[in-house]
């Protein structure tokens, strides 16, 4: 209905303009958005229909002939401002004294001109209370008056709430105001602080024009101001005009600030504290810090800007001393996150922007930053500074700038920092060159981490520390290295086949032609951002070898000598079917650089390299890359850390606050680190779910595709990427070497449904997204669809058998309450006694993240006693993770579920190295399989290999296009339980099958089928699983006239037998089980089949030369695949018996002893006296034997043993810590009841024996149901003082917890009772008594009473004394009340006194009760009488009145327009007994006036109404 009135509206707009006076047509303006707030919005109808047919509270509108009226349902006429009141939403309006007479008629409050910060600040405070809103304000000038002083020593014009209740808060004008003060012509808004103001300030104080209070919950507060000016009338002062300091999440947008009256140009310096907008104390809420299109001119420092996720878009300073100034940051936190300034300028400012020291380093980006170097346009006429740090390093980040001077163009010559300053940015000014000669080169002021390709010298050079040095190449030695000029590489439009290297038509590609080298050489590819690069390799005969893609980096690329090399270049978003179309290849490629070398370049390893990968929703994903220095493309393989981040992370390449800060450390130590956005590029939380598990994967790929990095890995992440790190192992188990994670969700259970810290934050709502849960009925289970991806139970460990047997140590906090540090406790235990390799290491009072047990930031001062830069990067990852992953690092140990037996290079198994001999054999697979069929290469790996075979193969069988092989797979009946190895040949007879994605688990696509019969043989077998692709056939089966060449497509989707075989290869990845490629690397090619009935039957099946050609590659590949683990257990270091705990004293002899199984074991017991102490070495004798034996020495005292075993092949486990108890801990007196007066003390006390004992004192006041810990004095020693004892205590428990702080173990004694004797109650010696009276009466009662410091507490009761509540009368509080009786209601109330002690004992008097039936002490004599009168005439109204009780009678008047609502007058006469007026117009018809006589005794009567008629 809303739409209908808005246009029936629109169709009678002009007729009901010419019915509105000036009035409504002004609030006309905002009439579309008041219908949608009016619920069930207005009806439309025509003034016959009957009034009785409306609907109660409803609005019309109502058509009569030419008339238009809005109604009620009672047919009374709404005028639209009682619409917009009634329907008004959080939206006040303030009008300024010069606004236009519309916007004052429409405003909410109205500006005087004065002291206007005092309208405006009513406002907002009226908003907060309400939970927020927004203030609108009109053109005009709203002068600020004067500063108000606040708590925190700050004189304020206008303060912003802040306090625990969160809030959004918009202030709005109507535009920045352009013109001068005085000027005639007025649009726009502006705050103005006058000349006279300013004068009157005290310099030495800090004065602000519009901040906020601090406040703990300020981050969770919303400002947004938006379109308004703010100005100083002089720059002579230290005066900030917006202080942001204390809100973490603020929008500024077109916000102009000025600090001066007039636009003379030869303007003064501001003085010092003179500041525009500032803003240093950021959130983490990066979407909401943004400033855009604002700008400040005249100020000491423009912009004061820092925090984290700081983002200034299109901003101006200009004509300041600073124009911006980065860093005294408070919060430490902000210095993981970046400041980006894009498209800003920074114009006549006499410096360059200032970078202030901090605690801790910062990335600052400006992106297209603007300057202008005016000397004679700058404020006292001179030039200052460039850009300057004041301690050199302590910022980085990315600066790309122009620069012009007076010559008003853009010049070369001037750099951006001085000299020794920015060490660690990447600075170039945007008109640089990126390549020429060496005079061009000397010509450019250059900037600190600029590159430039020297044409001259043939070399790349770097500037780095205030000179040029060269990074690849030289004159003399590296005269044939040279930048590629791409326009002669004869690029057009077209692409090249991944398959064969052909060419194919396409608009959305530009290739190169085919280039050679006489000698082996490196291509440097230099990609730009958003594009890529794909280098497509050829041998000598022009025959396509392979290719390799390349996305927004730089890369090294080796091609040998006498090989060709293409390049194909295209848009990093764009296929073969869709995304940016090239129109000119010439312009997209000029951004490119190519160099060749014979020498491999060295690349910038000093900064991230972003690159993007497919999510499972087709997005593209973020990802970042650091390498370390010592990376090189060829040679010894990098290796390679995983990182993933938490859930509160992003990794978004213009703005990355690189999250791969806490791992930085692994990159000093030689490692190449990663991480990726998350499970899309929408959904940055990766909650461990199987998307973001892909995400990571294809990352992986990516990285291992195209650098030299090693194939396997290391897996790290913290928090929720620690729980996505465990999920990622357990996926891809085969490319891991150990996995050490910071403080991970090892149980998502607790996490969604226990951790109230998580559900309050909105993260439990987030995650179950992340999972598909649109619904959770039942808390008590854990969804289905997270079943498999929580590692505490399931996945990961299950029923006591490892499913993950590769090395993880996890650090946690043991104060972390947000992810439970228990459940890491429990995990490891859970490994370990699978018999997995599990650690753990608990730090002592760390919370989650940086912070300490309090929560405070560890880069404050925190309840460690230390202050930490970033805890866990210096404290954790360099000291001790990274120490401890060098066990793995090298060449790849296989330690996840298998182990593998080097066999000979000859195919005939000898005893030695053939552990498939006599093993039993389960063969699935098409006609190719079956040796009862055509079958041919099953016999020879079975001859070769003494496997006992058993024929499972099916002819003409699939696992898609049809099921034969699958229901096969899937017969539990068949025996194959009972098999060591299952293989599974397939391809063939599925090529009309949909291929689908190698995550499918569905039945109608090839991959699904595919994944459902490896995880069911997985799941229900012990068998090792081996996947082998199907040869390919000359024809299509079933059609000899279709030629079927690998590359050719077939099925509904379009793919080839390549597409097939990838897609195979991929789907054994990700489920971790071998694959035989015997379809595309035996040789046994369409070629070949053509070529020679040698080799096939009928174009499809093999001869018997061929399955022999065909089974010795299989076996040459089966023979290094090793057993399940469970047939290799006792070479498999594990260990069987653990070492136990033992209880002696001095003198005892003991002995702790290990049992393990492997090949060459070593072993070295460890010991250590203190639970926070590290692990060393024990130097007693047999330390190095299965079993440690010693005498205990006297003076013993507890401690801890474990045993290191180590086998032959490089494997480590250590045993559980085992405990030497040498004093138990025992309890050997119990506290005992204690009795004490109030105001005296009482003492409880315990005795305990042992060593390294805590105590903690508890209190239970439910009669032990409920027990927590007491802060009173001693609640840490054995003995406990509660001093002074008072009643409430009485009967209180107390007990004492004490705890091995080394074991562990806790005691806990027995309860003792407090009982509290009172030796002064509550007395209370006169009681309250009834009282008569009348309405308008004053009437009192009062109470005595004896006791220690006694309070008081007025109680009311109307309903005879079955309930009572507080009163508020006068002296509520007191031993006296007493009031004036309102009205009749009073009659039969009663009264009571409840008094309280200083020990909180409380005694309740007698009540009394007020009966009204006596005489008032005031009653009217005379009664005001109607009177009608004509306008201009002079009315007389008057009252008589008298009092029993005083003399001294005193007159208030008041008026009523209604009858119903009464305010006081002020005409004449208002204050005595006769009001006496003239009538100035019509309107005063049917007003209503009444008299309230009061006497000094607090008596009152109120006079009847008269009513005023006014005639013609």
């Amino acid at each position: 209905m809303n739409e209908d009135v808005l246009n029936f509206l629109t169709d009678s707009a002009n007729s009901i303009r010419e019915q509105l006076d000036e009035t409504e047509r002004y609030y006309l303006k905002d009439f579309a958005s008041l219908i949608k707030k009016i619920p069930k919005g207005i009806i439309v109808i025509d003034g016959n229909e009957p009034v009785k047919n409306r609907i109660k509270d409803r609005v019309y509108f109502v058509k009569y002939d030419d008339i238009y009226k809005f109604e009620d349902y009672l047919g009374n006429e709404l005028k639209l401002s009682n619409i917009l009141t009634k329907y008004k939403d959080n939206t006040l309006y303030i009008a300024a004294s010069n606004s236009n007479k519309y916007e004052k008629l429409c405003a909410d409050y109205v500006c005087f001109g004065t002291n206007d910060e005092k309208i405006i600040q009513k406002a907002i405070d009226e908003l907060y209370a309400l939970g927020g809103g927004t203030v609108k304000l009109s053109s005009g000038i709203f002068n600020i008056g004067g500063f108000t002083l606040s708590s925190d020593g700050i004189y304020r014009a206008i303060t912003l709430p802040s306090g625990d209740k969160r809030y959004t808060i918009d202030i709005v004008g109507q535009s920045q105001m352009t013109g001068e003060k005085d000027s005639s012509s007025i649009y726009g808004t502006r705050l103005f602080v006058s000349q006279d103001v300013l004068n009157s300030i005290d310099t030495s104080k800090p004065y602000e024009v519009i901040s906020a209070l601090p406040s703990t919950n300020s981050p969770n507060n919303v400002i947004h101001l938006t379109e308004f000016e703010v100005r100083l009338a002089t720059n002579q002062k230290p005066v900030v005009c917006i202080d942001l300091f204390n809100f973490g999440r603020v929008r500024l947008d077109r916000i102009k600030c000025i600090a001066y009256t007039n636009t003379n140009a030869s303007l003064i310096k501001a003085v010092k504290g003179c500041i525009g907008i500032r803003m240093l104390n950021g959130s983490n809420n990066g979407q909401e810090n943004n400033f855009n299109s604002c700008g400040c001119s005249g100020f000491y420092e423009a912009f004061q800007v820092g925090g984290e996720h700081v983002v200034l878009n299109n901003c101006s300073a200009i004509k300041n001393v600073y124009g911006y100034t980065f860093g005294n940051y408070t919060y430490q936190r902000a210095f993981n996150h970046a400041i980006t300034l894009i498209n800003c300028c920074d114009e006549r400012d006499v410096n360059l922007p200032y970078f202030h020291s901090n605690t801790g380093t910062q990335r600052i980006n400006l992106i297209d930053f603007c300057i202008e170097r005016y000397a004679s346009a700058t404020p006292g006429g001179v030039l200052g500074s460039l850009a300057k740090e004041s301690k050199n390093g302590m910022f980085s980040g990315d600066i790309s700038f122009t620069v012009m001077d007076d010559s008003a163009t853009n010049v070369t010559n001037i750099p951006f920092f001085e000299k020794a300053n920015g060490k660690n940015f990447k600075v170039r000014n945007s008109i640089h060159a990126l390549s020429g000669t060496t005079k061009l080169r000397e010509s450019y002021a250059a900037n600190q981490g600029q590159t430039y390709y020297d044409t001259d010298l043939k070399c790349l050079m770097y500037y780095l520390n205030d000179e040029w040095i060269e990074i690849a190449g030289n004159s003399s030695s590296e005269e044939n290295d040279e930048i590629l000029d791409i326009k002669s590489l004869n690029c057009i439009k077209g692409g090249l086949r991944t398959t064969d290297g052909s060419e194919i038509d396409s608009n959305y590609y530009v290739r190169s032609e085919y280039i050679s080298y006489d000698d082996d050489c490196y291509y440097t590819i230099t990609c730009p951002i958003g594009k890529c690069i794909y280098c497509f390799l050829y041998d000598e005969n022009k025959k396509y070898v392979s290719y390799s893609k390349k996305q927004e980096g730089t890369y090294v690329y080796r091609v040998p000598r006498g090989s060709y090399i293409r390049f194909l270049f295209k848009y990093t978003n764009s296929t073969s079917s869709s995304g940016t179309i090239i129109t000119s290849p010439s312009d997209f490629l000029a951004d490119y650089i190519i160099t060749r070398t014979e020498k491999e370049l060295d690349i910038n390893t000093n900064d991230n390299i972003y690159f993007y990968v497919d999510g499972d929703d087709g997005s593209r994903v973020p990802c970042v890359l650091r390498l370390p220095s010592t990376y090189k493309s060829s040679g010894k393989a990098t290796q390679l850390v995983m990182c993933a981040h938490g859930a509160g992370g992003t990794i978004v390449p213009s703005t990355d606050t690189n999250q791969l800060t806490t791992w930085l450390g692994c990159v000093d130590n030689g490692y190449a680190i990663f991480d990726v956005h998350g499970a899309s590029a929408t959904m940055s939380k990766h909650w461990g779910n199987e998307e973001a598990i892909h995400v990571y994967y294809r990352a992986y790929r990516y990285i291992v595709e195209n650098y030299n990095i090693d194939e396997t890995m290391i897996i790290s992440g913290k928090s929720m990427g620690g729980l996505t790190a465990i999920n990622f192992a357990s996926y891809y188990p085969n490319v891991c070497r150990c996995i050490a994670v910071l403080y991970p969700v090892t149980d998502l259970y607790n996490q969604i449904n226990i951790n109230k810290e998580m559900i309050g934050n909105g993260n439990t709502s987030s995650m179950l997204k992340a999972y598909g849960i649109t619904s959770w009925t039942d808390e008590n289970i854990l969804p289905e669809k997270m079943i498999g991806f929580n590692p505490l139970h399931s996945r990961v460990v299950a029923a006591n058998k490892i499913l993950l047997n590769i090395p993880i140590k996890v650090w946690h906090g043991n104060a972390d309450t947000y992810v439970d540090y228990n459940k890491t406790v429990d995990f490891v235990v859970a490994i370990k006694n699978a018999g997995g390799h599990a650690d753990y290491i608990l730090k002592d009072g760390i919370y989650h993240g940086n912070y300490d047990k309090n929560k405070t930031p560890l880069s404050e001062t925190n309840a460690t006693g230390v202050v930490y830069d970033n805890y866990w990067k210096t404290e954790v990852v360099e000291k001790e993770l990274i120490p401890w992953v060098e066990n793995f690092k090298g060449t790849k140990k296989n330690t996840n579920k298998t182990i593998r037996v080097n066999g000979s290079n000859d195919l005939q198994p000898t005893t030695n190295n053939n552990h498939w001999k006599n093993k039993k054999w389960y063969a699935y697979g098409t006609s190719l399989t079956d040796i009862d069929n055509v079958g041919q290469y099953c016999k020879t790996v079975r001859d070769l290999s003494g496997l006992t075979l058993t024929n499972k193969g099916k002819s003409g069988g699939g696992i898609c296009s049809n099921t034969l092989i699958k229901d096969a797979v899937m017969n539990t009946t068949d025996g194959k339980l009972e098999a060591d190895l299952i293989t599974l040949e397939v391809g063939a007879n599925d090529t009309s099958a949909t291929l689908g994605t190698i995550y499918d688990t569905v039945d109608n696509t090839f991959c699904g089928a595919l994944n459902q019969c490896i995880r069911y043989l997985q799941k229900n077998t012990n068998a090792q699983i081996v996947v082998i692709s199907s040869t390919n056939s000359r024809y299509k089966s079933g059609d000899k006239t279709v030629e079927f060449t690998p590359e050719k497509t077939f099925a509904s989707d379009n793919h080839t037998k390549y597409d097939q075989w990838k897609a195979i290869r991929e789907v054994c990845a990700i489920n971790s089980v071998p694959y035989i490629a015997m379809g595309e690397e035996a040789g046994l090619g369409y070629a070949r089949m053509v070529a020679s009935d040698k080799y096939n039957i009928d174009n499809i099946h093999h001869t018997v030369l061929a399955g022999k050609n065909l089974g010795e590659f299989v076996w040459s590949k089966l023979k290094d695949i090793p057993l399940w683990l469970s047939e290799l257990s006792t070479t498999t270091l594990k260990i069987t018996t653990q070492p136990t705990d033992v209880i002696g004293k001095s003198g005892d002899s003991i002995s702790y002893t290990v049992v393990a199984t492997g090949i060459g074991l070593k072993y070295q017991w460890q010991v250590k006296s203190d639970v926070s102490a590290e692990w060393e070495n024990t130097s007693i004798a047999g330390n190095t034997l299965s079993t440690l034996s010693f005498t205990v020495p006297n003076n013993y005292t507890n401690r801890y043993y474990r045993c290191v075993i180590s086998d032959s092949n490089g494997n480590t486990l250590i045993s559980n810590a085992v405990k030497l108890i040498l004093h138990p801990l025992k309890i050997t007196t119990q506290p005992t009841d204690t009795s004490a007066a109030i105001g005296d003390s009482a003492i409880f006390t315990v005795v305990a024996e042992g060593n390294n004992l805590s105590y903690q004192w508890q209190v239970s006041s439910s009669n032990g149901a409920n027990w927590g810990d007491t802060a009173l004095d001693g609640n840490k020693t054995p003995t406990l003082t509660l001093s002074p004892v008072g009643t409430a205590l009485n009967g209180r428990l107390y007990r004492c917890v004490i705890t091995d702080t080394l074991f562990g173990d806790t005691v806990i004694s027995n309860t003792a009772k407090l009982t509290v004797i009172n030796t002064n109650p509550i007395k209370i010696t006169t009681q309250p008594i009834d009282v008569d009276s009348a309405v308008g009466n004053s009437v009192s009662f009062s109470v005595i009473a004896e006791g220690d410091t006694l309070t008081y507490q007025w109680q009311l009761s109307k309903d005879g004394g079955t309930t009572w509540g507080n009163t508020s009368v006068n002296g509520n509080t007191t031993k006296f009340i007493n009031f004036a009786v309102p009205n009749a209601d009073y009659n039969g109330r009663m009264f009571r006194c409840v008094i309280t002690d200083t020990s909180g004992n409380t005694l309740a008097s007698n009540s009394a009760t007020l009966t009204l039936n006596g005489v008032p002490d005031v009653t009217i004599t005379s009664q005001p009488q109607d009177i009608s009168a004509e306008v201009g005439d002079t009315v007389n109204i008057s009252v008589a009145a008298k009092s029993s009780k005083s003399n001294k009678l005193t007159y208030q008047w008041q008026v009523s327009s209604t009858g119903t609502t009464w305010s006081n007058t002020t005409v004449t006469g208002y204050n005595t007994s006769a009001l006496s007026f003239a009538i100035p117009n019509a309107n005063y018809n049917g007003r209503q006036y009444r008299c309230l006589v009061t006497d000094g005794n607090g008596s009152w009567a109120l006079s009847d109404a008269m009513t005023l008629t006014v005639t013609e």
